[in-house]
């Protein structure tokens, strides 16, 4: 078995060979398109889960390696389709001298639309236009004098310099691809996982973290403690990303394990049951409120509706930990054993009052949330003094920034580690090196992982979706759910798959071509988007390395848990949709 597995790098390293050799694959030498998108993500699947379970390589080589070898086997039209996919419109209705679009596109006053035509000759693309129409305010009107005489509905449309802007990128190399992709998750996610994993290290300690345990279990009990643990990720997974949400908690469930003795699985998985549902279903986390705006669903609605059934699947989810937990035991990471047991040793004195220790946790949730405080606030605002507006706006815009928060949170969080512990200057700076040094090793392995899904997410697997027949309430809402879990497996962020499969059932929502609420229909696509996590999702890896699980841990518990949560929103969904019918 350990032979065999070093099969797929040994393919990987051949496709890295071809590729520095300026080697093509045209998309006519496969039987089809469909097959052959199977067959890049079955290679890709192989490589990564191959190579870390069964070949023991490092988790960032394994990734990169399946990133080289997906990004090697897609072809240039393909590329050009996936890109050009994500900026593109599609024309609805043509009457005369007029045009609705069916799927909208991003335009700007004056922009030249162009229906594009493809052509794949030798694994080469190339793009013809036809110019169509101009936009002119807000209305698209013949350009060039034309008329829309050569324009059918169906039809595709995009902007010239979207249109070349995706052949100059399905032009890129492969290796230029995975790079640039790793560089995007790494602009992303640097600052915010070193300042987390220096606010969680502080949190440790500082006694922040042992403050707070105390507290709860003083106050609901032991038995409770993971409830109290799903409540809070859930109501701090509103505004803040799943990620951060995760970083925050996690050094609570690490003294809470020191403390009970037992349950670190069941604590882990409580934080991510109530944030990660959080994040898909209820606004104003981006992902659930791009949904909303795509099915034209009020806002409070969909609050409502998310909040509801994101209550119903974190409950679930915490039900199949406490049975998993009772099966299993994950320890805690070495390097946090010392830290963890010295905190539980603590007098209660030598502790930061309940204020101070929960003052870098709920800091940056304040301050990410202040656009949505200052939106309430600004009408107050302008009519005490009109001159306030245009001062406090740019302040509000600046802190709210995640990565402005995390940073305030962390020299919040050092403050108070050096104010309560008063450390040498040695210690301090061995214990915010060891915080960095392992945001390092997380880091590298999140940005591959993301990089993976990326280059996944370049096949264009989306196209294979397009042409689903209109059905009934209760199959189209399991449809979403399906296709949102296809995408999402597929490339590894629920954001992206959310936002795919939207793009894809709103125009047949919200055309009235199926009487379904689109409220049921976001949220099946907020479901839709836990199945399944695996090793091309950067959350997988957070949790793994962050809570000290192994890749093949990570499978066993983190890739079902998604999935039992999924299907049990979804339940909850087709139960509004029986027991509430309606447009």
């Amino acid at each position: 078995m350990l032979i065999l597995s070093y099969v797929p790098i040994g393919v990987a390293a051949i496709w890295i060979v071809l590729l520095s050799n300026s080697v093509r694959m045209p998309v006519s030498t496969f039987p089809g398109l469909c097959m052959h998108i199977l067959l890049i993500l079955i290679a890709g699947l192989v490589v990564v889960i191959g190579g870390i379970v069964f070949a023991r390589l490092p988790a960032f080589l394994a990734l990169t390696l399946g990133a080289v070898l997906v990004a090697g086997l897609t072809p240039r039209q393909m590329l050009f389709d996936a890109f050009i996919s994500q900026k593109s419109g599609q024309v609805g209705r043509v009457e005369g001298n007029s045009i609705e679009l069916s799927r909208s596109v991003e335009t700007d006053n004056d922009v030249l639309l162009v229906a594009p035509r493809l052509s794949g000759e030798s694994g080469s693309t190339t793009l013809t236009s036809t110019a169509i129409a101009r936009m002119t305010n807000e209305q698209f009107v013949p350009a060039d004098s034309t008329s829309f005489d050569s324009v059918v509905t169906g039809d595709v449309v995009v902007t010239r310099s979207h249109a070349q802007a995706s052949v100059f990128l399905s032009d890129q190399p492969a290796l230029t691809r995975v790079t640039t992709a790793m560089g995007q998750y790494f602009g992303k996610l640097a600052i915010i996982i070193v300042c987390a994993s220096m606010i969680g290290r502080c949190l440790l300690d500082s006694g922040s973290a042992e403050r707070i345990v105390r507290s709860v279990l003083a106050l609901l009990g032991q038995r409770l403690a993971p409830t109290a643990l799903t409540v809070s990720s859930f109501i701090l997974g509103i505004p803040v990303f799943f990620d951060t949400v995760f970083y925050l908690m996690i050094p609570i469930a690490k003294v809470l394990r020191i403390q009970t003795g037992a349950n670190y699985l069941l604590y882990v998985l409580a934080i991510v049951a109530g944030a990660s549902m959080a994040h898909s279903l209820v606004p104003p986390t981006p992902g659930p409120l791009a949904v909303a705006e795509i099915f034209q669903v009020e806002l409070s609605q969909m609050i409502l509706g998310g909040s509801i059934v994101g209550v119903v699947a974190a409950s679930a989810g915490l039900l199949w930990a406490s049975m998993v937990n009772r099966l299993t035991t994950v320890n805690i990471p070495e390097e946090d054993t010392e830290i963890l047991e010295a905190a539980a040793q603590r007098d209660e004195s030598e502790l930061p009052p309940v204020w101070m220790a929960l003052l870098p946790i709920g800091l940056p949730v304040v301050l990410i949330s202040l656009p949505a405080i200052w939106a309430s606030l600004e009408s107050l605002a302008k009519w005490v003094s009109p001159q306030l507006t245009p001062f406090v706006a740019p302040i509000v815009d600046t802190l709210s920034n995640k990565n402005v928060a995390l940073l305030i949170s962390a020299g919040v969080a050092l403050a108070i580690y050096l104010w309560n512990t008063r450390p040498s200057r040695q210690a301090m700076s061995e214990a915010m090196q060891s915080a960095i040094g392992s945001a390092g090793a997380i880091l590298l392995i999140t940005c591959a992982g993301g990089a993976f899904g990326r280059i996944l997410f370049q096949t264009n697997v989306a196209s294979l979706l397009d042409e689903l027949p209109t059905m009934s309430p209760i199959v189209l809402v399991v449809a979403a759910f399906l296709v949102t879990a296809g995408v999402r497996t597929a490339q590894g962020s629920a954001t992206v798959a959310m936002m795919t499969s939207a793009g894809i059932f709103a125009p047949l929502v919200t055309s009235g071509a199926v009487e379904v609420a689109p409220l049921y229909m976001a949220l099946a696509v907020g479901c839709g988007s836990k199945p399944i996590a695996w090793m091309n999702d950067s959350g997988f890896w957070i949790i793994t390395k962050m809570s000290g699980m192994t890749e093949t841990q990570g499978l066993k518990f983190i890739s079902p848990f998604g999935t039992v949560m999924g299907i049990a929103g979804l339940m909850a969904v087709i139960a509004a949709v029986i027991l509430f019918p309606g447009p």
